[in-house]
């Protein structure tokens, strides 16, 4: 018996799958288990970066590599989860680094069930404690970084693909979803207005179904890096997805959207502080050397970049510190009232203080 078999399993009796062919397997009993969609897609970017990690790299040197160069199910061992876990502890914050190894034991779990890894393997995919508290806060996007973001993309990035997300994002407030799912035609060029349409039976979605639906408007210089961005000589020509629709955010090609992980990867990449400051804030990395600076897909590897959900919160403190009145936040950006209060019990003393200011601002002379 193999003692990587916790409760006796046989290797003998496994089915050695490639892990190609797990990741399909697990997202295929998601689905039988009536998982949501964006579940699965979540899982399958976090455990694409685990099996990236195992799998051979046909142009690396054996010496350059870090991971095992395992090919299939069977060849896991006890070792190899814990020497992932030590890698990414060292690039990613706690909190993620929970997520990600929850995400693996639910992976480990549905390929035992399957017969592809000996029963108990899952327990070996240790998800660090958190202290108290930890991990509450919700994360979002300080005012003056994510405005000097903006200006920098429009001085330095005009009507590229990064400067038009973060631009959308970041003056609406909307959610990523909803972003994934623009066309040009939802886009009123004359009046300065995007309109959010949920269309599940073609691939894009609100969160709140048909009630999150709702026109916004867009400032005028917005509009006008969206139209450079749609005669950029790299756009391609005749732009249309499976249903017929013209994507804002299209695949190279053009024969298709933009996946959603394709657009959290552009957040990530435009909140790196690297991106417009001189050096990086993070002890022991150099962004010429640093993989997270390098390659937007490995952006989320730096600890101080930021998740769309901190760029949307982001978003909401600064309408908020504006003065703008919750209600018309509310119809905005698609959340209840009660939501953007508990967003402001989330801020610091001093955010908390600047959002109040101007409602007491003439209360006293």
């Amino acid at each position: 018996m193999s003692i990587d078999s916790p409760h006796g399993s046989r290797d003998s009796d496994l089915i050695p799958l490639t892990w190609d062919s797990a990741l399909e397997k697990h997202a295929d009993i998601q689905r039988a288990n009536n998982r949501r969609r964006a579940t699965i897609e979540s899982h399958q970017y976090r455990l694409s970066l685990f099996i990236e990690w195992l799998t051979p790299k046909a142009l690396l040197e054996p010496e350059e590599d870090e991971g095992p160069r395992i090919c299939k199910t069977t060849e896991l061992k006890r070792h190899h989860i814990q020497d992932y876990k030590l890698k990414r502890s060292n690039e990613v914050a706690k909190t993620t680094l929970k997520t990600q190894m929850d995400t693996i034991r639910v992976f480990f779990r549905n390929l035992e069930s399957y017969g592809a890894l000996p029963d108990g393997m899952h327990q070996f995919a240790e998800s660090p404690n958190l202290e108290d508290g930890e991990g509450q806060r919700s994360q979002h996007l300080p005012t003056e970084r994510g405005n000097q973001i903006r200006d920098h993309l429009r001085k330095y990035a005009w009507a590229s693909e990064r400067h038009i997300f973060h631009e959308v994002i970041w003056s609406t407030g909307m959610r990523i979803g909803a972003a994934h799912g623009i066309d040009v035609d939802d886009i009123d060029f004359d009046e300065n207005l995007i309109r959010l349409r949920h269309r599940p039976d073609q691939g894009t979605t609100l969160k709140n179904g048909k009630v999150g639906e709702r026109t916004v408007t867009i400032h005028g210089t917005v509009v006008d890096a969206i139209e450079d961005f749609l005669e950029r000589p790299d756009r391609p020509d005749n732009v249309e997805d499976e249903y017929g629709r013209t994507p804002l955010f299209c695949n190279e090609d053009g024969t298709g959207r933009r996946h959603k992980q394709y657009l959290r990867d552009l957040c990530y990449s435009v909140t790196r502080p690297c991106l417009t400051e001189d050096g990086c804030p993070c002890e022991d990395r150099d962004p010429k050397t640093c993989s997270a600076a390098q390659s937007k897909s490995k952006a989320y590897g730096c600890p101080a970049s930021m998740a769309p959900h901190a760029l949307r919160s982001g978003a909401l403190t600064r309408m908020m510190e504006n003065d703008i009145p919750p209600w018309a936040i509310s119809r905005r950006v698609d959340c209840s009232e009660k939501v953007l209060e508990e967003h402001y019990v989330e801020l610091d003393e001093d955010e908390k203080a600047e959002v109040l200011r101007d409602y007491f601002e003439d209360d006293y002379e």
